[in-house]
Order: structure tokens, then sequence, then C-alpha cells
């Protein structure tokens, strides 16, 4: 359980974090680009994205800095889910968001019962990362997993507001 103090200073963290949150247009343009005929799914500014199973990515030996793994567990008949390996070094908003345009691009082209919307995407990666840096449960917040049963709690109005998604 958090303390008290640790809850203060999340709160205070994340009013003043999303201060800094910028809304202009053109910084919001998504630099994504799909594959078709790849071992990876999409790329962003700083690396490709590479989306499977297990077995595919523990086969990857051309990986370098910048390039995100997501695991592929959004045929679980208990709670459908990708899972964004090592979350927490992407701390650059733009480059949170771009990645997350790639995942709903991927799933608009091979549909499945994962059902997120972006910005409860967006608000529980950035929780993630916040804990993760406070020394919260680093086990646990050091990647993100983008599940089903989250979609309620991260779908929140007032996180929203708090965090000017």
């Amino acid at each position: 359980m958090i303390n008290i103090a640790k809850r203060k200073a999340l709160m205070i963290s994340l009013i003043l974090i999303s201060l800094s949150f910028q809304k202009d247009n053109e910084l919001n343009k998504p630099n994504i680009e799909i594959m078709e005929n790849s071992n990876y799914f999409g790329k962003y500014s700083k690396g490709k994205i590479y989306i499977g199973d297990i077995n595919f990515l523990k086969t990857l030996n051309n990986k370098e800095d910048g390039d995100v793994l997501v695991l592929d567990a959004r045929d679980s008949i208990e709670d459908p889910c990708l899972k964004i390996l090592d979350s927490s070094s992407i701390i650059d908003e733009k480059d949170r968001d771009d990645i997350i345009k790639v995942l709903c691009r991927y799933e608009e082209l091979f549909p499945s019962d994962w059902k997120r919307s972006f910005d409860s995407m967006k608000i529980e990666w950035y929780v993630h990362n916040l804990l993760y840096y406070l020394n919260i449960e680093r086990d646990r917040t050091k990647d993100v997993d983008l599940n089903n049963a989250d979609e309620e709690m991260y779908n929140n109005k007032v996180l929203k507001k708090v965090l000017k998604v």
C-alpha cells in the first residue's frame, strides 16, 4: 500500500507534469510508418516497433536502441492485452503517442477482442512511467500492460482533466 507521503508526492507530480503537457497540433502530428513486408510492424521517430508473441520477440537479434517490443496477448481468453516491454524507457510524450497510434492501427488491421481507447492507454502508460520513476513497484511498472480490464479505470474524466488528455 502506498503511504500518505508517497500519495501526496504522486499527486503533486501528476499535477506538475500535466501542466507541462503541450497540446500544439503541430507537435502532435504522428511521425509513424506502418510496414507491410517486414518483420517489424511499424516505425516511429526513434526506431522500429516489433509486435508479436513471446517466441517471435525472443528470436529478434537485430534490436537497436529506440526499438520497441510489444507482446501481443490479445488472444488471451481471460483478458486480452498488448504489453509494451520496457515502456518506462520511453519518456517523451510524443513518442508514446506515436507508439499508441501504431498499436491502434495494428488492431484495425488485425481485429481482436482487445478494446482500448487511445486516451486510456496514454494515461495508463503515463501513470506507469510516473510510478516507475518514483520507485514505486518498479517490477510492475517497468512494462505497461494495456489490457481490457484497465480500460474503465484509465478512461476516467477526472484523470483526463488533470492530465489534460
